[in-house]
């Protein structure tokens, strides 16, 4: 069984940080930026599942965000310094995956999941996404989805067909953007 959380322990110790290749100065796609600012509105409370380093912080700040966070891997110093600068507003650690959440029905405005739902297992995949969904009024999603089949995969992604599990769950795509050849951006609601 694949182990999540030691496999981005281990990363964070050998590479550092696991942000994305940055666009703009805070390191955040133009995108990701893009389809936040339309579908979140300025100071309400969203979730950050898979908040990593904290990448998003600065536009949260600007926003006015309330935000809560859910990672697995450990990035304890790296939040609490950006915490000093932002509205984040708590911070769960997690030692363990976590399927279930403990948040009643859309008590989010929107749910920020940005390059997690490659890492779970066929296991969890559709679990966490009914979960994100269920906590929250909206899910923006970036997702691994090649148009061709890979050679050859991470150990630690899967590739999923999105379209048939939101199908299965009862879930609508509200707007998607392909922008590269290996991922899309869903902005997803149950």
């Amino acid at each position: 069984m694949f182990d999540t959380v030691k496999y981005w322990r281990n990363r964070i110790a050998l590479y550092g940080s696991v942000n994305t290749t940055p666009t703009d100065k805070e390191g955040i796609h133009y995108i990701e930026r893009e389809l936040i600012l339309k579908y979140v509105p300025d100071e309400c409370l969203i979730l950050d599942y898979g908040v990593g380093g904290g990448r998003l912080f600065p536009l949260y700040s600007e926003m006015r965000l309330k935000v809560q966070g859910w990672e697995v891997a450990d990035h304890k110093e790296i939040i609490e310094e950006r915490k000093k600068k932002s509205t984040f507003t708590y911070y769960h650690y997690v030692e363990d995956e976590i399927c279930v959440l403990p948040h009643p029905d859309k008590q989010f405005e929107a749910c920020i999941c940005f390059a997690v739902l490659l890492h779970q297992t066929p296991d969890n995949i559709e679990m966490v996404i009914s979960e994100i969904c269920r906590v929250s009024k909206l899910v923006i999603a970036s997702v691994y989805e090649p148009l061709e089949k890979p050679k050859k995969i991470d150990a630690h992604c899967f590739t999923y067909d999105y379209k048939a599990i939101f199908e299965k769950l009862g879930i609508t795509i509200i707007e998607e953007k392909r922008i590269n050849p290996n991922s899309i951006f869903y902005v997803i609601k149950s």
